[in-house]
């Protein structure tokens, strides 16, 4: 998510406030997948898990001049 206040100081000049943050909806985040297969047979059968970490957010701010 991003939240952007942008002001014109004249004939191409601006500058903007700048908020962001990642991962905003809480997310967990995929780390490591572990499969382990067996065969019984002719059948095979792969069981996988995940192992998880955070959520992690990111946030930011800061200031965007262009001139």
């Amino acid at each position: 998510m991003r939240l952007e206040k942008r002001w014109d100081l004249g004939k191409e000049r601006t500058i903007a406030f700048v908020a962001e943050v990642q991962n905003v909806t809480l997310s967990k985040e995929a780390r490591a997948y572990n499969c382990s297969g067996t065969q019984i047979g002719s059948t095979n059968s792969t069981t996988c898990s995940v192992t998880a970490l955070g959520p992690i957010t990111l946030p930011s701010v800061g200031v965007e001049a262009l001139f």
